[in-house]
């Protein structure tokens, strides 16, 4: 496993879905793509998700931001947003 990468990992089950993040959050790129990834997992029907960021070494700013907006879309369509770590 690359430390100096993001990785993100999902999984679940049926209207629940599970994305752990491991390494760092440091580029806009990589906010852009947790932001990304976390907007297709709730337009897949879930609804609950959790967020794992035990493993997460770093998030920077922008990769802060996409957390809200995703807790923020989320809880606009009905939906809930658990974190850990």
């Amino acid at each position: 496993m690359d430390t100096n990468r993001l990785t993100l990992y999902a999984g679940g089950s049926p209207g629940r879905m599970g994305l752990q993040l491991r390494g760092p959050c440091a580029t806009i790129a990589d906010a852009q793509e947790l932001e990304q990834r976390l907007r297709r997992l709730l337009s897949t029907g879930i609804t609950i998700l959790w967020i794992d960021c035990r493993q997460l070494s770093y998030l920077n700013r922008t990769g802060q931001r996409a957390l809200l907006n995703t807790e923020r879309y989320a809880r606009t369509w009905g939906l809930r947003c658990f974190g850990a770590g």
